[in-house]
């Protein structure tokens, strides 16, 4: 019984162990490449099935070390809101190390969802929380986190403030910073300020010898001096640009182009838009590339006007066609892409449900296989031990042959073991057959049927138990019944079935029945009727039919 129990129990517990090692070990993983490998810790947390059913602790870690892999790899991950859960997890547990982390996560999430308000709302929460962990480079990187979502509302003045107030915290004082107050102060007309900022982010860069930052300043400084009608400098700083770096871009030239097309250096204006349109195709992997293009074809229609020769606007219009018919083929593609996405996560959705539910149904038909076994190996020992008490019994009897058949107390004790013969007779088991003959060989060749019962203690135990019935029936059908029948009376009273009846009395099945008959032709009974009912009936017509006695049959 125990050892079916334990198998069970160790199956159901490895198959929790196996799985949990399995989320453990990827969660593991993924925080050991999460720095170093960001893309392939990504792809670890992705085998993960259902997440969300996780257990809080891992949940939360999940939820962290997804946004944080995403975020590396620049790759949007707006549809997993379990960055929520974990920045509520680690506040309520205190993770002070990857809550400050957290906050960003979570800011970037909502800059996903374009929710300006929660962002805010969480960028300056999380500012706050590291005021008061004092730590220096973090409120830095908290004031960076806060312009950028100042900034997706577009708010400059607000986002140019938290820039600068980064910088007080930040030793390192990174260019890119200076660069962007530069440009944010040229987006609200403040030339000077954007030209002091720019030029600082320019000459900090080039002093880190980081000139791939260098030239992007450069160039887009350029873009501003365009803007500013300021078409001299515009070409003075491409050409700076050229000496720091002499592979320019298609965009740069196209700046020369339209510096040189207002200075109304048309010649030097048509060179640069040559260059630029053979330049386009390096850059056709950029974001930008169909806006340069467009900017191509549009300078040098413009050029064109001012040379007096025809402007050409098929060529411009048959690429901007090709343009909305490629978005429009991406958009469709998309929304089956989309709809291919959303059916297989309800899929996914569906089989979790079942291997859940066949987990459950498993553990439910373990946990009743447990409690059916355990129930009959309970009963089947209790059996065992009553038919060996049984056995041990007749064994005796049969090994002292000194014993008086007659004596009275060999009769009561036979008496008083009725109930186990009636549980011998109803369970046809090997083992309770023989032990059937062994009491039928004694009653048969040793001593008589009418000496094997007492039936003057039988009969006052019926009087006893079933409200004088033995009594009741001599009264009433003394003159009409015999002894045996009288007997069968009781015993059908005490609810022996004919079976036992044929064990006890030791008369064939057969003639039981007959007795029965013969029983219900004396009292003039119909053949259908209970003959310890009609008797009850006959002999005490007050008693109502919720006696006990009524029951027996």
């Amino acid at each position: 019984m125990y050892k079916y129990i334990v198998s069970i129990s160790m199956l159901l517990l490895l198959s929790g162990c196996h799985k949990s090692t399995k989320y453990a070990d990827i969660l593991n993983r993924a925080d050991e490449l999460i720095n170093s490998k960001p893309d392939s810790a990504a792809s670890l947390l992705n085998k993960i099935d259902a997440p969300e059913n996780l257990p809080p602790s891992a949940k939360a870690d999940y939820g962290y070390l997804k946004n944080l892999a995403y975020k590396k790899i620049e790759k949007p991950n707006m549809e997993d809101s379990i960055i929520l859960f974990t920045m509520d997890y680690y506040k309520n547990n205190n993770n002070t190390g990857r809550l400050s982390r957290t906050y960003e996560l979570t800011v970037s999430y909502y800059n996903q969802k374009n929710d300006t308000t929660n962002a805010l709302k969480t960028a300056r929460e999380g500012l706050q929380y590291n005021i008061e962990m004092n730590d220096s480079a973090e409120i830095a990187r908290s004031y960076d986190i806060l312009a950028e979502a100042y900034l997706n509302d577009k708010d400059y003045k607000t986002t140019i403030k938290n820039f600068k107030m980064a910088s007080l915290y930040d030793t390192q004082k990174p260019a890119w910073r200076d660069y962007m107050i530069g440009l944010y102060y040229h987006f609200i007309f403040q030339a000077d300020s954007s030209a002091f900022f720019i030029q600082n982010s320019i000459n900090s860069a080039l002093a880190q010898r980081d000139t791939f930052s260098a030239s992007h300043f450069i160039r887009n400084q350029a873009d501003i001096f365009y803007d500013e009608r300021k078409y001299a400098e515009s070409l003075s700083a491409i050409k700076k640009l050229k000496d720091i770096n002499p592979n320019l871009s298609a965009k740069s030239y196209l700046t020369f182009a339209a510096s040189y097309l207002m200075l109304h250096q048309l010649d030097s204006a048509q060179t640069c838009l040559d260059i630029a349109d053979k330049l386009k195709f390096a850059d056709k992997g950029d974001i930008y590339w169909a806006s340069t293009n467009n900017r191509i074809r549009a300078l040098q229609a413009i050029v064109d006007y001012s040379k007096g020769k025809h402007v050409d606007w098929s060529k411009m219009g048959r690429y901007n066609d090709s343009i909305c018919n490629d978005n429009y083929t991406k958009i469709q593609r998309i929304e089956e892409e989309s709809d291919i996405h959303r059916r297989l996560e309800q899929k996914n959705l569906m089989l979790t449900i079942d291997r859940q539910r066949i987990m459950l149904a498993l553990v439910s038909v373990s946990l009743l296989a447990v409690i059916f076994v355990f129930i009959f190996i309970y009963f089947n020992q209790k059996k065992k031990e009553k038919i060996e008490v049984l056995q041990s019994m007749m064994e005796e009897t049969m090994r002292n042959s000194n014993v008086n058949r007659e004596d009275r107390f060999f009769k009561k004790m036979l008496l008083q073991q009725l109930g186990l013969v009636r549980f011998v007779a109803t369970t046809p088991t090997a083992q309770n057959q023989a032990l059937l003959k062994q009491i039928s060989h004694i009653a048969n060749k040793d001593i008589a049927v009418e000496e094997l019962l007492n039936w003057d203690d039988l009969y006052h135990t019926i009087d006893s138990i079933y409200n004088n019935f033995y009594t009741r029936l001599l009264q009433n059908y003394g003159s009409v019944l015999n002894d045996r029948e009288i007997q069968l009376c009781c015993l059908l009273c005490a609810e022996f079935s004919t079976k036992e009846i044929s064990v006890v009395t030791q008369q064939s099945v057969r003639t039981v029945y007959q007795r029965k008959t013969t029983i219900r032709q004396k009292l003039a009974m119909d053949e259908k009727d209970d003959i310890v009912e009609f008797i009850n009936k006959a002999c005490h017509p007050a008693l109502d039919a919720g006696s006990p006695e009524n029951s027996y049959k």
